[in-house]
């Protein structure tokens, strides 16, 4: 029970922290246990306008991308050049793979599917802390800030691309 309590003193102390937590339950409730989880991937589902379905960027087009570069990771290799994709494409330049982006390393440690997840679900948070700390810098009450934050880490645009 002490751990407990100085838990909640660290986050009392804390109001950032407190409000990551916060946000961080929130978001996870927001879409669902299932993603967090890992039993489902973001955005899977197809979308279809009139006669035109796109389908799911995530699923179709950087699941894959994910996929090589978790397994050349594996291997300690760097994926300069996937030949499974189209004719072959050089993967380390590719913008959609983030293939040295920092979060993306240590998330390979993991499932893809949930390593996927969290990686979105990561940014959503960092998303909606920023723009707390950034109302706050600007001004804002904190409640200002805290509406801010929420709204910037569950907004539909922000989902759905």
């Amino acid at each position: 029970m002490n751990r407990w309590k100085r838990a909640w003193a660290f986050l009392m102390a804390h109001p950032a922290a407190g409000f990551a937590l916060a946000l961080t339950i929130a978001v996870v409730a927001f879409y669902g246990v299932g993603i967090a989880l890992g039993r489902q991937l973001f955005f899977t589902n197809e979308t279809a306008v009139g006669n035109f379905s796109p389908g799911s960027d995530l699923w179709h087009l950087n699941y894959p991308f994910q996929h090589f570069l978790a397994e050349e990771l594996r291997h300690r290799r760097l994926p300069f050049w996937c030949p499974e994709l189209g004719t072959g494409q050089p993967l380390l330049a590719e913008g959609e793979v983030a293939a040295l982006y920092p979060v993306n390393l240590l998330l390979h440690l993991l499932p893809l599917t949930l390593a996927l997840n969290w990686s979105v679900l990561l940014h959503f948070v960092i998303a909606g802390v920023f723009t707390a700390l950034l109302a706050a810098a600007l001004g804002a009450s904190r409640a200002g800030g805290v509406l801010g934050g929420i709204v910037t880490a569950c907004h539909e645009f922000r989902s759905t691309h």
